[in-house]
């Protein structure tokens, strides 16, 4: 469920249109949803929406980025 959840969240704030990047004044950006580097277990109650970690991989290039990106079955969540 956390991995459809998380899926369908980045898909709908993905955005199509072009935007002016905030901490670069005249630079043009958009943002893509290209899959989830890690989806980890959580043992305790949680309420929807809870954020348990956050990582953001400033100054990597889409390739490097690309690259972390694992497929479902290789999250953590789903390996025995």
């Amino acid at each position: 469920m956390a991995f459809r959840k998380a899926t369908a969240l980045a898909k709908i704030s993905a955005t199509a249109k072009w935007e002016l990047l905030g901490d670069s004044p005249g630079r043009l950006g958009r943002w893509v949803f290209e899959g989830l580097t890690s989806l980890l277990p959580i043992y305790d109650p949680l309420e929807d929406g809870a954020e348990v970690l956050w990582c953001e991989y400033k100054n990597k290039s889409l390739g490097t980025l690309r690259r972390r990106i694992k497929p479902k079955g290789k999250l953590e969540t789903f390996e025995d």
